[in-house]
């Protein structure tokens, strides 16, 4: 008779029969369909360790270089200190724990508890966590549907080149791009949920005091409404245009509220992912933009490339969601 697996299941059975008292061997045996001398060892298995399942085989080769504890350190410093080279994750141990190990050991500790290398996210030493949950808790009194969020982004030559390329093995991928800024292009908008950028506007140069004011006024306050409604909460940086009291006073007097991010906190600006998509855009579509006359009409055409779909996980991600 050739090898067949027997399952867990029908081994408890055979032991199940057995203990019952009511059928002989060979009765057990024609019902499992499993021989004499293998019941006799699923019964002293049972008996001896209370389970039918085999023993997992003890796993060979080489020790791992660090223990529990010398893993756990480790996974400790790189998690307070993820920036650090390998080898000076080795100069810690030996400094530390006493060990001196090798590179490899340090990358097989990481890779089996799941760390990748990745890029750095930087975020500035400046911020204030306690203006950042003041922000929290005043921001939370409102719902979604009620912000306006309001940024700048701006553009000259340089940006739209785009930065991939395939080009043979060993070989680089090189294009012609300009190197001089040329001409710069300011554009504010506003990101509302469910509807995506609305009252965009691009000039030549930096936006000041007065053109913010005016674009407020020109722009903005016709489509708000009173608070609690809809785009009734102006969410804005504190850039310096943004801070004049003539601000204040003029989005207050259309009895909608202003509120202002915590410094260094473009995390809470869902306009900013939209931005994002916008410069994708435009990289997609730089040889056009390049084109001096052209370049009012690839911002413009840009915003239409942020869906109202797309905002959803614009706000949810900033965290309003």
């Amino acid at each position: 008779m050739g090898y067949h697996h027997i399952s867990d299941d029908l081994k408890l059975a055979a032991v199940y029969l057995r203990n019952r008292g009511l059928d002989s061997v060979p009765e057990i045996m024609n019902i499992t369909g499993i021989s004499r001398s293998e019941l006799y060892r699923i019964w002293r298995q049972h008996r001896n360790t209370g389970t039918v399942a085999k023993a997992q085989p003890v796993s060979r080769g080489r020790p791992w270089s660090l223990v529990y504890e010398d893993a756990q350190h480790l996974l400790s410093l790189a998690r307070y200190k993820p920036t650090l080279f390998l080898d000076e994750y080795c100069r810690y141990l030996e400094l530390n724990r006493h060990l001196k190990v090798s590179l490899s050991t340090i990358h097989k500790t990481f890779t089996r508890a799941g760390l990748s290398v990745k890029h750095v996210q930087k975020m500035a030493s400046e911020r204030s966590p306690a203006k950042r949950a003041n922000f929290v808790r005043c921001i939370g009194q409102y719902s979604a549907a009620c912000l306006f969020c309001i940024d700048e982004v701006s553009k000259d030559d340089r940006t739209y080149a785009r930065l991939w390329g395939r080009s043979r093995l060993g070989t680089r991928a090189e294009i012609h791009a300009p190197f001089v800024r040329g001409r710069r292009l300011s554009m504010i908008a506003g990101l509302v949920l469910d509807e995506g950028i609305r009252a965009a506007r691009v000039i030549e140069g930096s936006y000041t005091k007065d053109l913010f004011l005016d674009y407020l006024r020109t722009d903005v306050l016709p489509l708000t409404t009173p608070f609690p409604g809809p785009r009734s909460v102006i969410v804005m940086d504190n850039a310096r245009i943004h801070k004049s009291p003539e601000v204040r006073e003029l989005i207050e007097s259309h009895r909608c509220r202003l509120e202002y991010l915590p410094p260094y906190s473009p995390d809470y600006q869902p306009i900013e992912q939209a931005f994002s998509v916008i410069k994708s855009h435009l990289r997609r579509n730089s040889q056009s933009a390049y084109s001096s006359r052209s370049m009012y009409h690839e911002m413009y055409t840009a915003c239409d490339a942020v869906t109202p779909e797309m905002t959803w996980g614009f706000f949810s991600h900033s965290g309003y969601l």
